[in-house]
């Protein structure tokens, strides 16, 4: 399990990554979009936890 927390880690930095490009291309990012974006990176963070719970 440990030696996948760096992948996890980059996987989730790439997503971000894209969420911050997607946000920036519609405009000024905004509380709203700002608040959406946290959101959804902490589901992103729990769910591929969760996964790498059950497969490894």
């Amino acid at each position: 399990m440990i030696h996948m927390i760096p992948a996890v880690l980059l996987f989730i930095v790439f997503i971000g990554m894209l969420m911050v490009l997607i946000l920036k291309k519609y405009g000024e990012m905004g509380k709203t979009e700002l608040a959406t974006y946290v959101a959804l990176m902490a589901w992103g963070c729990l769910f591929i936890g969760f996964c790498m719970a059950r497969y490894f």
